[in-house]
């Protein structure tokens, strides 16, 4: 049967929301059972979203959900830069963060593009981050000094910010996504 010119597609839908640590980017806790773990399942979400990309269980920050397959295609496929905020050990060095920046770090066999990287103060990651400090992070203070990274890239490969950053050298402690194209969290906080 031919759909008439009357049927429309129903309007697409976009939810912007702050994924909190230790939350789960899936709707069900493959682990299940006594140690259950906070899931996007646990937020009532409308039913048919689905994540644009996914943030790994001990990162927080800016997640997008869409019913817009077209949408989720072009951020995955490098299309959409998104911008995150790393907190590293140590005092990253400018060769460091060159390193970095210049891609071609293999993760699963594919080869990471070039990037934007650079070092941020504490104010300003804390003002984009929209978060307090976090308490988890007390004691590695104590253990040495600590550097705000800002990351801007066009992929997201599995927890390639840690990769990167663990591979020059700098552990990352805290990893926050603030940017997904021209959406940002501050933006989204002074709206609210």
């Amino acid at each position: 049967m031919a759909a008439s010119s009357s049927d429309a597609d129903p309007p697409k839908r976009y939810l912007a929301l702050w994924k909190e640590y230790l939350t789960l980017c899936s709707f069900a806790d493959a682990a299940g059972g006594a140690r259950s773990r906070s899931t996007l399942h646990h937020l009532s979400l409308p039913p048919g979203l689905h994540t644009v990309g996914r943030l790994d269980r001990d990162s927080e920050g800016l997640l997008l959900l869409t019913d817009d397959g077209a949408f989720c295609h072009a951020v995955l496929q490098g299309g959409v830069r998104k911008r995150y905020l790393a907190l590293v050990f140590g005092r990253p060095t400018d060769e460091s963060l060159a390193a970095m920046a210049a891609g071609g770090l293999n993760i699963r066999g594919r080869l990471t593009r070039p990037c934007a990287v650079r070092r941020i103060d504490a104010a300003s990651a804390a003002t984009a981050a929209g978060a307090p400090p976090d308490p988890r992070l007390a004691g590695a203070r104590a253990g040495g000094p600590v550097t705000w990274l800002e990351v801007t890239l066009s992929e997201g490969m599995n927890r390639q910010v840690r990769r990167m950053t663990q591979s020059a050298g700098h552990k990352t402690l805290r990893l926050v996504r603030v940017g997904v194209g021209r959406l940002n969290a501050e933006a989204l906080a002074a709206e609210m």
